[in-house]
């Protein structure tokens, strides 16, 4: 048994060194769409037809070894293995279909094929009760033992697999308390205050959300995230990679995305998005130490209300955004979907035609609860009566202490008082004299200079410049620029960071009212 075990564990370390990670890109977390966008999220890359015969098999697997037909389950898996033949997942239910039957040793056998093919949860293998026989086998003590080599050697692995798909001379810097790897191809200024702020949002997320979320020494068992930061040619090359040549030119477009499989994170922006998916990272890992899946309306809900905040030092304050514009909107016309509906809301549902309608309202419900300072105790409430409740809404009830009715009454009122906050800037508003437009990871690019006498050489914004923050405010994206500029008069003084090639500045502008 011995020999066994370790030609399966070498098996491993040498599938990760030398092939990288398991079938990169390929598709994973539901991706998010840019602010600007309405409609349905792209399709996903793979076969809908393959992917829905195999969603239909495993689902007959499970419910056949729920009653105890390991033999029928493993018959359906294998099915399903032919499918999907890269699936830890697949794997991983053979090795608990295997053991069941008691055949220890092919249970072992295949539970290192999932660990081979991407599986990385040591603490739903450990409690795990269809995998117990296995536990004081020899070969299943080194694998706990070496679990932190294991996770190292994945992470090494996905990031070579990154760089030979975006390019070897991408910057690589680790993070070990956040377990994080960027893989950047944006300025090295740029990178470091991306860092600096997904650092902050780390340690504030571990204090007022999913608490302790950083503590050693459970953290060191939480897998690696590769962080991407590509340059905007390559982010269009991925996209199409994953999900085809119509999601960039269709209707829809993708901000970034957090594969969870394969725990790599690729962003558009270094601003909302970035913010968006390294929450889904936290989340995640919240998840898996807690053995739940939660709600859609939960995790994109959470995560989308990261997307707007200010910041002061070590400090976070949750902002109103064009998502409650949105919510403001349809509680107007009388469309707003109360408490009860949204926390029953199905995933197809909530990611349908209104898919923004449901991220807005979603994020709204979790700013109605950190302005009241009661978000870390609704994730307690939640996270503890999950199993009696999973989509939410008794954590409202005893978070709240009032009647789901009482408390939609509540929010309705909250949603009123609210000021609708600037989408675009408009006529008076303070300007900063330029035109800009998207077009770099760590900020906005000015297309033109307004107001300019023909021969002069121009004020202190240049074209070409990238406009990164306001008075330290970043503004790497359209709806930052106009939310910071909305808390500013005509003829304010404020200083400009700016990239000017590979140069960084701080520049003077004296704003001017929009005409």
């Amino acid at each position: 048994m011995s020999r066994i075990l370790r030609g399966g564990l070498l098996r491993v370390f040498m599938w990760l060194a030398l092939c990288g990670a398991p079938a990169w890109p390929a598709a994973g977390h539901q991706p998010d769409l840019d602010p600007d966008v309405d409609g349905p999220a792209p399709s996903r890359r793979s076969d809908p037809d393959t992917r829905a015969k195999a969603i239909a098999l495993e689902n007959k697997a499970i419910a056949a070894f729920s009653k105890g037909r390991f033999a029928e389950a493993e018959t359906l898996l294998r099915e399903q293995l032919e499918l999907q033949p890269g699936n830890y997942v697949v794997y991983y239910n053979l090795a608990c279909a295997r053991t069941a039957q008691g055949d220890h040793d092919d249970g072992m056998k295949l539970l290192v094929a999932a660990i081979e093919h991407g599986f990385d949860d040591i603490r739903e293998m450990e409690r795990d009760s269809s995998l117990r026989a296995l536990h004081q086998r020899p070969e299943y003590r080194e694998i706990v033992d070496r679990w932190p080599d294991l996770l190292a050697a994945r992470r090494d692995a996905n990031v070579q697999s990154v760089l030979e798909f975006f390019d070897r001379s991408y910057r690589v810097e680790r993070d070990d308390r956040l377990r994080l790897v960027y893989v950047s191809a944006v300025s090295e200024s740029s990178a470091a205050v991306a860092r600096r702020e997904i650092t902050r949002l780390g340690e504030w997320a571990s204090k007022e959300v999913f608490a302790g979320l950083l503590d050693k020494p459970e953290s060191d068992r939480d897998p690696w995230v590769v962080v991407v930061l590509p340059t905007r040619e390559d982010f269009r090359k991925w996209v199409i990679s994953r999900h085809g040549q119509g999601a960039v030119t269709g209707m829809s477009s993708i901000g970034g995305e957090y594969d969870h499989d394969a725990k790599i994170l690729v962003a558009q922006d270094l601003g909302s998005s970035l913010r968006h998916e390294f929450f889904h990272v936290l989340h995640w890992r919240s998840c898996m130490r807690l053995g739940q899946r939660h709600a859609m309306w939960v995790q994109e809900g959470i995560c989308s209300l990261v997307e707007d905040y200010t910041a002061a030092g070590d400090s976070i304050t949750i902002d109103p955004s064009w998502r409650t514009n949105i919510v403001k909107r349809l509680e107007r016309v009388g469309q707003l979907t109360s408490i009860a509906d949204l926390c029953r809301m199905q995933p197809s549902r909530f990611m349908g035609t209104r898919v923004l309608a449901s991220y807005a309202r979603a994020r709204a419900s979790f700013l109605f609860l950190w302005q009241r300072g009661l978000l870390r105790q609704w994730y307690e409430n939640y996270t503890t009566g999950f199993e009696q409740d999973p989509t939410g809404l008794a954590a409202w009830e005893k978070t709240l202490g009032m009647p789901v009715k009482q408390i939609d009454l509540s929010f309705r009122g909250w949603v009123r008082s609210l000021d609708m906050v600037p989408e675009q800037i408009v006529s008076g508003m303070a300007s900063l004299g330029v035109e800009v437009e998207s077009g770099e990871a760590d900020g906005l690019i000015v297309s033109a200079v307004l107001n300019l006498k023909p021969g002069a050489l121009g004020g202190p914004l240049r074209v070409g410049d990238v406009i990164t923050d306001i008075d330290g405010k970043s503004t790497r994206d359209i709806a930052e620029l106009v939310r910071v500029l909305g808390t500013y008069s005509p003829g304010d003084s404020v200083d400009v960071g700016v990239r000017r090639g590979r140069l960084t500045r701080t520049e003077k502008v004296i704003l001017t009212a929009k005409k």
